[in-house]
């Protein structure tokens, strides 16, 4: 019994139990979660609403191992997009930065719109290669990383276009594309990012980058997006430091109170600074 002891225990060493072997993080999570780490803590070293880049460009970093090592991973792709957007958002004002960002951003947006589409003619049984989000969207309404995907597409997508001006927008389709992208958010889930597909709307609609819109003036379009905004999350468009988008003079609906009305100013709604 003495000599069987140590050979149960060495045994026990080299080969772990299968209960173990599962619960063995594989090196794309663990370099999500560092990045995730990170991201939680964009808001360090802040000067009013001028985040520092430390801590994003550590998420990025990360968020890139986690992509090398699953290419194919939309919830890497997705969070790779929110950060730079924020990057792009809120750490510069240099134009050419701006422009490599969401260059970069608007690239892998467009990577994960054709991985979506493959996996949407793998589901469907025939090809997809050509669809758009919105009729991607019915296929993937039980996809989380999907609806982000396109939100945060839409998001750099819409900053590209500000950056680049809005002839190149025209060039590239970019509004199109934008609202494509945003209306498969609605689509999908309303309640997404607190209706961020319904801000992006309302907010293609203020910057007024050309595309077919209906018979609906701007001003009904814009109130219309950020009503979709507030009702479909239940509560009234608030804004926290560093969240997005901050919504700088949009309209929203206020009970209790007349039917519209422009929020006021506050440190999270600088004109200029918001998407």
């Amino acid at each position: 019994m003495k000599t069987l002891l140590p050979l149960l225990l060495l045994s026990g060493a080299l080969f772990p139990s299968a209960s173990s072997a599962q619960e063995a993080v594989s090196p794309e999570q663990s370099f999500i979660e560092s990045g995730d780490h990170h991201w939680n803590l964009r808001a360090e070293h802040a000067k009013g609403t001028d985040a520092a880049p430390q801590e994003v460009d550590r998420a990025i970093a990360a968020y890139r191992q986690a992509l090398a090592a699953a290419p194919e991973s939309l919830a890497v792709r997705q969070r790779l997009m929110r950060a730079f957007f924020f990057k792009g958002e809120y750490t510069t004002e240099d134009k050419a930065e701006k422009k490599r960002i969401f260059d970069e951003g608007k690239r892998i947006g467009e990577e994960s719109l054709q991985r979506i589409r493959q996996e949407a003619s793998r589901r469907a049984g025939r090809p997809m290669d050509q669809s758009g989000p919105v009729e991607l969207a019915p296929i993937f309404n039980d996809s989380p990383d999907v609806i982000a995907c396109f939100l945060w597409s839409s998001a750099n997508w819409g900053e590209w276009a500000l950056a680049y001006g809005k002839f190149q927008a025209v060039r590239q389709g970019a509004a199109t594309k934008i609202r494509d992208l945003a209306t498969a958010v609605t689509l999908m889930d309303p309640n997404y990012a607190e209706g961020g597909g319904y801000r992006v709307l309302g907010r293609l609609i203020i910057r007024r980058l050309p595309f077919l819109l209906s018979r609906a003036g701007p001003q009904q379009r814009r109130r219309s997006n950020f009503s979709g905004a507030q009702t479909g999350s239940g509560r009234a468009i608030r804004s926290t430091a560093f969240t997005w988008p901050r919504p700088s003079g949009i309209w929203i609906r206020t009970p209790g109170k007349k039917p519209w009305r422009r929020p006021k100013r506050s440190f999270t709604t600088r004109p200029g600074r918001n998407f």
